[in-house]
């Protein structure tokens, strides 16, 4: 490692120093190590600092007390401060983690640290999210559903307040709060009234506003709008008082109870009404991403019963408060710097506000231009390009991304800046998930670790982000032979599945920046007819209705010598309407004239209100619905045929 003079001399900053020991505290065999710790720090060596932390460490493996856990405390945050300086966030993260679990005890037992603690969390939130490697696909598993109101049935729907592509599905549209009316915009609303519209509703941002509308005083004013969204009976997500966790909140504990019971009884307010008065408005809790210092989103939050979506505000910009320096924790808390990481940005909210709701980026931006000339058309277009990237992979529960395409204080608008507009034409186009919401495919991103579907391509990408402005390189293996790939985010390979024997093969991954080298290897099988796997089957089995293969998100099995399929996948591929009864477990389909139900667990096979019998009834395997595609098809007057030596289930209509 190199010598890292001019940090270590730096690096008593931002936590604070550690207080004096108290030599009754430490055992004798401590002062030798303290003297060579100092002389360490003295010298500039990192090496030779971190060595004299670990035999402190060692020592004192488990401290009897304070002044002994002291010692190795502000030891690790030096050697985590190290670490990130030279490049090696592998220890860096080890190290920050160490020093988190021992400050947290200190500030505990008597001592202040919260600041310290506030900070380190905000490095290791950087440090943690998880580096992955992704696969695009046809029923991608990681993608919840939640069943919540206006949630897509597939894909991601995106849009922007000023439309800037011809293929948005979704509209943002501003109303303010008080002073103006929805019906006052409706000329801008889309012609199309399936699209969804998100409804900033914006408040004033003082407590006092927020106390007129939690009294009731603005009633006969919300319940104008509310009557107006359900005439207009399109699908509205509404939006109020949008990110009050960054407004002017004070700093009393007192104070600020008041003023977050205040918004959550505005919240609750409007909530209620909504409900009553406009069905077609699901409300959204729409929090900025990052709160002020002594708050969070979740303080804010009205309660499940009162949203159906979460929503949150993410702008990246160049910050000119930023130190851009490593071990920095208030810049690692803003995510500015060598922080600057807008998928850290929005994880506070999306992963501790609710768990069971899906996620709306109520707004986004990436500023290119201000009257300071902070900001640069070069990082605008990296930001932007990072996060519509990945943002719908590393966080699969995000169905919805809202673009603020207009220029204020900072520049953000598309139409304003040619190569700002082209990268997110080209970002849009290039997510599976986004272009699903346009096509109706199911098709998204999932883990590599969790894929088990019929594939024709392997399509990967690899998430990796560290703070440093030292590049990331990623490159793949399979089986040992490298894979070509893109030199730059999301790092895409593409393998034909055609190309790959059956069998099992292992997929290797490796990323590089500065001093931190990471490797993964996943095993994965591969069937005969294209069936892939990160857990081993025996069967591939496939099946083709009038010459198109189906894509099932379960791999279909022989049970009883008889070939089960999927249910809903088949019955579309035969182009019937599906319909499914959660009580009594039943399934009906309809196509033309035929309607076809069978019932979980019964050997029952009910067409047009003849029972068949089936040899081997529907049945759940794995949370997925099984049923035999000879039954199925026939039913449909349909002519079937079996393969055996190709595992090929042919179907064909009269």
């Amino acid at each position: 490692m190199k010598k890292l003079t001019a940090l270590v001399l730096s690096v008593s900053l931002l936590f604070g120093t550690a207080p004096l020991a108290f030599a009754q505290d430490h055992v004798q065999a401590y002062w030798p190590l303290h003297d060579e710790y100092n002389a360490a720090l003295s010298s500039g060596d990192a090496d030779r600092i971190i060595q004299a932390v670990k035999a402190i460490e060692a020592l004192y493996a488990q401290p009897q007390n304070k002044s002994q856990r002291s010692a190795v405390t502000w030891g690790q945050q030096k050697c985590a401060q190290l670490y990130e300086q030279n490049g090696d966030f592998v220890n860096a993260k080890a190290y920050y983690e160490k020093f988190l679990e021992n400050v947290t005890w200190l500030n505990n037992n008597g001592e202040n640290y919260d600041d310290s603690i506030k900070t380190t969390k905000a490095i290791l939130n950087h440090l943690s999210l998880a580096h992955q490697v992704y696969v695009e696909a046809e029923y991608p598993a990681d993608v919840p559903h939640f069943g919540a109101k206006h949630e897509p049935a597939n894909g991601v729907f995106f849009g922007t307040c000023d439309p800037f592509t011809p293929d948005e599905t979704a509209f943002l549209l501003y109303v303010e709060y008080f002073s103006q009316t929805v019906e006052m915009f409706s000329y801008l609303l889309p012609e199309d009234k399936s699209i969804p519209v998100e409804i900033a509703w914006n408040v004033p941002e003082n407590l006092e506003s927020l106390e007129r509308v939690a009294s009731g005083e603005s009633d006969s004013y919300m319940i104008e709008n509310l009557k107006f969204i359900a005439s207009d009976g399109r699908p509205v997500l509404l939006r109020f008082a949008a990110e009050a966790n960054c407004w002017d909140i004070p700093e009393d504990t007192e104070s600020r109870r008041y003023f977050i019971e205040t918004f959550q009884k505005a919240f609750r307010r409007v909530s209620d009404f909504a409900r009553q008065y406009a069905p077609n408005a699901a409300m959204l809790f729409s929090p900025n991403d990052i709160s002020n210092w002594n708050t969070s989103a979740r303080e804010f939050y009205p309660g499940d019963e009162y949203v159906d979506w979460i929503g949150l505000s993410m702008y990246d910009n160049l910050d000119p408060n930023a130190t851009f320096a490593s071990g920095d924790g208030v810049d690692a808390f803003y995510c500015r710097g060598l922080f600057d990481n807008p998928l850290v940005k929005v994880r506070e909210v999306i992963e501790t506000v609710s768990a069971n709701k899906p996620i709306l980026i109520s707004e986004c931006g990436f500023a290119y231009n201000d009257p300071a000339g902070n900001q640069t058309e070069e990082h605008a277009v990296r930001k932007l390009k990072e996060f519509y990237s990945y943002i719908t992979m590393v966080y699969p529960q995000v169905k919805g991304i809202m673009y603020f395409n207009k220029d204020m204080e900072k520049d953000f608008s598309l139409t304003g800046n040619a190569a700002l507009g082209e990268a997110y034409r080209q970002a849009v186009a290039q997510n599976v998930a986004l272009q699903s919401s346009v096509t109706g495919s199911t098709r998204g991103y999932t883990r590599f670790s969790t894929i088990n579907e019929s594939l024709d391509s392997l399509n990967f990408s690899v998430y990796a982000s560290y703070p440093t402005q030292e590049p990331v390189s990623v490159s793949y293996t399979i089986d040992g032979g490298h894979i070509p790939s893109e030199e730059a985010l999301p790092f895409r390979a593409r393998v034909d599945v055609g190309s790959l024997t059956p069998g099992k093969h292992t997929l290797g991954v490796a990323i590089s920046c500065a001093n931190t080298y990471e490797t993964f290897f996943y095993d994965f099988y591969v069937g005969k007819n294209g069936f892939v796997s990160t857990v081993p089957f025996e069967n591939d089995i496939a099946v083709t209705v009038n010459g198109e293969r189906v894509r099932f998100d379960a791999r279909p099995q022989i049970i009883d010598d008889r070939t089960m399929v999927p249910l809903r996948a088949i019955f579309e591929a035969l182009g019937a309407q599906v319909n499914w009864n959660a009580d009594t477990k039943t399934v009906t389909a309809e196509r033309q004239e035929t309607q076809v139900s069978l019932t979980i667990g019964s050997n029952a096979l009910i067409v047009n209100g003849e029972q068949k019998t089936l040899d081997v009834p529907a049945q759940i395997i794995q949370d997925r619905t099984l049923v035999p595609v000879r039954a199925i098809a026939e039913s449909f007057r349909c002519n079937v045929d079996w393969d055996g030596d190709r595992q090929m289930v042919t179907v064909t209509e009269n």
